[in-house]
């Protein structure tokens, strides 16, 4: 839809009340340059279930570092 809208400005169809498209692809923000959620995801994924790992104190030790790095970040 969006694409078609854009189209449609670029040909000079349609009648539109705005001159641009801002695509915002919730779904996948990738597209728009933006870093994946990776981090995130994986220590949620740790904090749920640490047995994903083969160690799991390992896991809760991975954590524990990975957070301490991410708050020592300005």
């Amino acid at each position: 839809m969006a694409t078609r809208i854009k189209n449609e400005l670029e040909e000079g169809k349609g009648d539109h009340p705005f001159k641009k498209v801002l695509f915002c692809n919730i779904g996948n923000p990738q597209v728009l340059g933006q870093k994946p959620l990776t981090y995130y995801r994986q220590v949620l994924a740790l904090c749920e279930y640490p047995q994903v790992r083969p160690d799991a104190e390992c896991a809760r030790k991975a954590m524990r570092q990975r957070f301490r790095r991410r708050s020592a970040d300005p």
